[in-house]
């Protein structure tokens, strides 16, 4: 089989086209989501303890079930804005009047595959990097071993996303199967140039929003911007969480745009053999 060959620069100016050459036609199929997810991971943002609240040694012991909870609703509004702008930028489908809302069985496949290949890359990540963590935070000296562990442990780890990156956009286009196993399959020998690309469309986006959050912390005053719980930081958290949004749906549309020429390229090779 021929090495799969993605144009990065292309896709990732497609994606920028796909959100804003139509931004109207974006908020159209992106609006309850957008909000849902922005408010969700707002609230978990807002309820971080402040350091002062933290009495001496104490560590924050992760998110409390309110935060859990506005996590899996961003996860859930992720999903459900992936299916329909798949649908939209693989097939024409715009969703009309309540159709935007809609929670079917398209996008309950999108919630299950997007959780299940979540767990296939976390759970053992999780376990390898669990034991360096806990030495850490005990304030013990981590073994050379374990840091080699866990320097072996992130790379492989992004590897594996990366293999089963693909697998929501394929369950938001109904294909028969199983899309983990197509999205792994799909993928080969496109690692490398689908990391690539997700850095190419995050870079620009990102550097775009440091500006800008830099340039409000100077005019809403620096000091108070770096106060927690302040109205200043409020404002800079809130563009923080708006533009992240904006991002994904940036990696999102390059990772539609990916099935479709490696769909199509496949589909190519498979006829010309």
């Amino acid at each position: 089989m021929k090495t799969a060959q993605i144009d990065v620069v292309a896709l990732a100016q497609g994606s920028y086209r796909a959100v804003f050459s139509d931004f109207k036609r974006y908020l159209d199929i992106a609006w309850p989501w957008l909000g849902l997810s922005v408010l969700a991971v707002y609230g978990v943002e807002r309820l971080v303890p402040a350091p002062a609240e933290l009495e001496g040694d104490q560590i924050e012991g992760g998110l409390s079930l309110v935060q859990f909870i506005l996590s899996l609703i961003n996860l859930v509004a992720m999903c459900c804005f992936l299916a329909k702008w798949t649908r939209w930028l693989i097939h024409g489908e715009v969703p009309e009047g309540v159709a935007v809302l809609r929670f079917g069985r398209r996008e309950s496949r999108v919630v299950l595959v997007t959780f299940g290949a979540g767990l296939l890359v976390g759970i053992p990540m999780g376990i390898a990097l669990l034991f360096p963590t806990m030495l850490a935070l005990s304030g013990s000296q981590v073994p050379a071993v374990p840091l080699l562990i866990v320097a072996g442990t992130v790379p492989l780890g992004v590897f594996f996303w990366l293999k089963l990156s693909l697998s929501p956009v394929l369950a938001a286009l109904d294909l028969p199967g199983n899309a983990v196993k197509a999205s792994w399959y799909l993928t080969k020998n496109a690692v490398f140039r689908l990391f690539s690309l997700v850095i190419t469309v995050v870079l620009p986006a990102f550097f775009v929003q440091l500006l800008l959050t830099q340039g409000l912390a100077l005019i809403l005053g620096a000091e108070e911007s770096a106060v927690a719980g302040s109205a200043q930081q409020g404002v800079l958290i809130f563009i923080a969480v708006l533009f992240g949004f904006l991002m994904m749906s940036l990696v999102i549309s390059a990772q539609i745009l990916a099935v479709r020429e490696l769909s199509a390229r496949s589909i190519n090779s498979e006829s010309l053999g």
